[in-house]
């Protein structure tokens, strides 16, 4: 159909033409059945004109209600939609996403369109705890093992996760089925780069630009997934190409406005956000909007200090009294790692939030982050000892810890694993301060009575899901055990 031809013609850089197709397949009768409404919807989606896609998938729903009852094509398509125009935004008046892909699943157990859709949606909103994205994902190949969207999204998510084994099997896999797949060669790109092959990088994506010289998606996506691994400086330059080759790729600016901020640049990280939202067309992003409002409240309400090495972004109401005990206590902190490491970190900012809502915000997108600091390298957040949690956690703790992270990040270059750094940052808190201890022995003990300890390559993923807090000790056991 219309839909199919016009993104392969896209797809293989001959946009016109694939636009010509595209436009072709808008026009059909009211009257016409569901399936020719939903592909109309696919290509006024694929045209990026999400209001006559929506009107498109409605009528295709009311057709399939008034014949047989609902498809779950139809469902999974304006689920789909949903996500693209609101990102996780709340809408009244409409269902949501997630809800979408639940009625479709009611209907088909195993549809794969609507268990990657909630992949996706588990992927980038981690308080969607009701499942994991990796159970959704393991469902949707048990089902179809030669789904190709689904393989393709297992390797992102396993490259975004420090699963290099599992990304490069499944890579090959890929190379033999779907070899000129433009995401396929966007992801060789990828993990060509976190192994250090630069040139290889490099050279894939060349060819995927003289092959379609105006996608900035290839681009966007190494930068996405440095982004996800926290090497923000190294995801930069990909996501300013990416941008430069399209000014209208919001979601490359999304991640630019991310980047910018976790290496410092705070203003020009609110610029790259603004103007995201300015080219979105109306689509809408919760982690852009989150951000976006913190990091406006933050130049409005907070002040800079700077005390040598370190800045301190805080409250002024609350400066005497943090200027009191965070800046000897972190610049303490930073000389005592610097000689046991023997790496000197440099110039370092450290946020201070008197509201855990902003500092979840701040530091992860989405209120209810489960933590209490957060470091990304050059930049560390952190809740302030007098906020609504006062007393009931050790802001020195948590600082050490965070600094820590600090020293490792800079050693590694941002390329530690996240267990090895939670590991090592835990490890140095009992160092520092046995009373700092996670003491969490007894649900050791009942993990290990029910075979459920974590295995170290999947360990990374329990800092994204309900296991995070046995995460943090079973990272300080490995590493006290490998000490």
């Amino acid at each position: 159909d219309a839909w199919a031809v016009g993104r392969a013609l896209q797809a293989s850089g001959d946009r016109e033409a694939g636009r010509r197709v595209l436009e072709g397949g808008l026009d059909v009768r009211r009257d016409a059945s569901w399936s020719d409404h939903l592909a109309a919807g696919r290509c006024a989606q694929a045209l990026g004109r999400l209001t006559l896609a929506s009107k498109s998938f409605v009528r295709a729903e009311r057709a399939a209600r008034a014949g047989e009852g609902s498809e779950p094509d139809v469902l999974a398509a304006l689920a789909a939609l949903y996500f693209e125009s609101e990102r996780e935004v709340e809408a009244s008046g409409k269902r949501s996403a997630a809800d979408l892909y639940r009625e479709a699943l009611e209907l088909h157990p195993t549809h794969a369109a609507s268990l990657l859709g909630l992949f996706e949606l588990h992927r980038y909103n981690r308080q969607r705890v009701s499942r994991s994205p990796e159970d959704i994902l393991r469902q949707l190949l048990g089902a179809v093992p030669n789904s190709i969207p689904g393989r393709v999204a297992k390797v992102s998510a396993d490259l975004t996760d420090g699963r290099l084994k599992a990304a490069r099997a499944d890579l090959g896999w890929l190379q033999e089925n779907a070899p000129v797949r433009r995401d396929v060669r966007t992801l060789r790109a990828a993990l060509a780069w976190v192994e250090h092959d630069r040139e290889g990088c490099e050279q894939l994506l060349k060819e995927l630009v003289l092959d379609d010289p105006s996608d900035s998606a290839p681009e966007r996506d190494v930068g996405g997934h440095l982004v996800a691994l926290y090497r923000f400086s190294e995801a930069l330059p990909f996501l300013r190409r990416a941008v430069e080759r399209d000014d209208g790729d919001w979601d490359a600016w999304r991640l630019l406005g991310q980047a910018l901020a976790n290496t410092g640049d705070e203003r020009e990280a609110a610029q790259a956000l603004a103007h995201s939202e300015k080219v979105a067309g109306g689509r809408q992003d919760a982690l852009r909007k989150n951000l976006s409002l913190v990091l406006e409240r933050m130049a409005g309400e907070q002040v800079i200090e700077s005390h040598g090495p370190l800045e301190f972004a805080w409250q002024p109401q609350s400066a005497d009294v943090l200027r009191t005990y965070l800046v000897p206590f972190y610049l303490a902190a930073r000389e005592d790692l610097a000689q046991r490491y023997g790496h000197t970190a440099g110039d370092t900012r450290i946020e201070v939030f008197r509201a855990h809502r902003d500092f979840s915000v701040r530091s992860v997108g989405f209120e209810g982050f489960p933590a209490l600091g957060v470091c990304f390298g050059p930049v560390v957040t952190a809740l302030s000892p007098l906020s609504e949690m006062r007393g009931r956690f050790s802001w020195a703790r948590t600082g050490f810890h965070e600094f820590s992270h600090v020293v490792h990040l800079g050693l590694s270059h941002n390329r530690c694993p996240r267990w090895i750094t939670e590991g090592l940052a835990t490890w140095e808190e009992v160092r520092r301060n046995p009373a700092w201890t996670r003491n969490m022995r007894r649900e050791l003990l009942d993990t290990v009575a029910n075979d459920n300890l974590i295995p170290v390559r999947d360990l990374n993923r329990a800092f994204r899901g309900p296991r995070i807090l046995f995460g943090y000790y079973q990272g300080g056991l490995l590493c006290e055990m490998l000490i």
